[in-house]
């Protein structure tokens, strides 16, 4: 009986696969079109070991965008505090 739950699947991927193909942070594990949650099991999610997962990786663009936005917005406050300073 498959009792995992998606998490330890997850990191099971990341340590067969190597961390920096798939993170176990990044990974999406999908059955029946359904994104399994990390905190139910393989049983709860109906997966038998004749059926199949998809993996897909979820993309860090965003994160990285956002850090990018906030820098910006970091630099314009120091901006306007020295331009106060010498106005």
């Amino acid at each position: 009986m498959l009792v995992f739950k998606i998490m330890a699947v997850k990191k099971n991927i990341e340590d067969s696969q190597g961390k920096d193909n798939y993170p176990c942070g990044q990974q999406l594990l999908i059955h029946n079109g359904k994104v399994l949650k990390d905190e139910t099991s393989l049983v709860e999610n109906k997966v038998t070991e004749e059926g199949f997962l998809v993996v897909m990786l979820s993309k860090v663009t965003v994160q990285i965008w956002l850090l990018q936005r906030s820098y910006f917005f970091y630099l314009q406050q120091i901006s306007l505090l020295i331009y106060l300073k010498q106005g």
